[in-house]
């Protein structure tokens, strides 16, 4: 499975502070990608967010709910699982190519005290999204990093690039310890293997 994580667990792998209570991945869409992130989902028994001040109203759905052609209909999607939050977006703020755009500059990382890697997006073209989302949990975390006036990173053309990576590039995603986060295990678990993912 191909996706990117982005948002505030982004910023955490790359060794900065953010509090966030989710998970946020940015897909490819290819058809047998979206297959595999369906029946991922599937798996997690997600339920579909409302409201994410009230988890009251989240929303049971049958569990064949998610397919790749449901998965299409919208461009983010806001889901609570058994074991925790889950964003969907294919085009984050400022970054209307989605994942080929964020693929580009973007490196694996190592999820702690495991061999499982997920590509993380950039440290600038994850502050450049929230510089264009503007909302203030974003703008408070600028701040306080001292990057809220400054001049946006242009981002990645939109064409993919040939993701090649240099070497060092792998290390810990703090965010998403697997030995904390059941969710994010599984979560990275069916990136590596979707079908061994959903057997389980």
């Amino acid at each position: 499975m191909d996706l990117l994580l982005i948002g505030g667990a982004a910023i955490e792998s790359h060794g900065q502070h953010y509090r966030t209570d989710d998970v946020d991945v940015a897909p490819q869409r290819p058809e047998a990608n979206l297959r595999c992130l369906a029946g991922a989902l599937n798996q997690l028994a997600c339920k579909l967010v409302v409201d994410p001040g009230d988890p009251g109203q989240d929303v049971a759905v049958p569990g064949d709910y998610s397919t790749a052609a449901n998965l299409r209909r919208q461009n983010v999607w806001n889901l609570a699982s058994r074991h925790g939050k889950l964003d969907i977006t294919f085009e984050p703020s400022g970054f209307p190519g989605g994942y080929d755009q964020l693929h580009e500059r973007s490196r694996p990382h190592r999820v702690t005290y495991t061999s499982i890697e997920v590509r993380v997006a950039a440290p600038e073209d994850v502050e450049h999204s929230k510089r264009t989302r503007v909302a203030r949990k974003d703008l408070d975390y600028l701040a306080t990093v001292g990057r809220l006036s400054a001049p946006e990173a242009t981002p990645p053309r939109m064409a993919r690039g040939d993701g090649g990576d240099s070497e060092g590039s792998v290390s810990v995603l703090p965010a998403l310890d697997a030995q904390d986060d059941h969710f994010a295990r599984f979560l990275l678990d069916a990136i590596q293997d979707p079908v061994g993912a959903a057997a389980r």
